[in-house]
């Protein structure tokens, strides 16, 4: 290039909007952090895990928390005392969900419940970053690849639900809006 063309990587301050260029340069110096990359694996990972759980039946207690659900979306209100440990709160909720998105399936049940644990997941992340700043990244992750907890995820339990209500609660209550918690 001469001297007198402009460098490409300079923002050209005659056509205005010079500041992208440098929120250009700055976004993808962040996509270049390790931290995108594993953002990225996990959310392959955790859709892999929903498109796996389809092909199986129902699993461990699914079929009383499923028969719940199944019982309120038909309208009827009776609960399955001698089958269940826990108040129906959590069938209500999946229930009217899956009411107002229209859908009555298994698997329509066990989307919701994975929309459960990214709940969870951002309580996790939004509680860890307040206590421990600069650690919940890799906190998170360890978070979502947890053995004892990753197989609840992905199937109709009331467990992931909690936690995510646990966790925000917890965050609450440490910002002081003690009204959410």
């Amino acid at each position: 290039m001469s001297a007198s063309s402009p460098d490409p990587d300079e923002p050209r301050h005659d056509r205005g909007f010079s500041f992208l260029g440098g929120a250009a340069q700055r976004l993808r110096a962040r996509l270049r952090e390790p931290e995108w990359t594993l953002g990225i694996a996990l959310g392959v990972l955790y859709v892999a895990a929903i498109v796996v759980i389809r092909r199986c039946g129902m699993l461990t207690d699914e079929l009383d928390h499923y028969s719940q659900i199944a019982l309120f979306l038909r309208g009827d209100f009776r609960v399955l005392t001698g089958y269940l440990t826990t108040i129906p709160g959590y069938h209500a909720l999946v229930a009217m969900i899956l009411w107002t998105c229209g859908a009555t399936s298994l698997d329509a049940a066990r989307l919701v419940n994975a929309a459960f644990g990214l709940l969870a997941a951002a309580g996790f992340h939004a509680l860890r970053r307040q206590v421990w700043p600069g650690t919940e990244t890799l906190a998170t992750a360890q978070f979502l690849v947890l053995p004892i907890l990753v197989p609840l995820f992905f199937i109709v339990y009331t467990d992931v639900l909690a936690l995510a209500l646990i966790l925000w609660a917890a965050w609450a209550k440490r910002k002081r809006r003690d009204y959410f918690s």
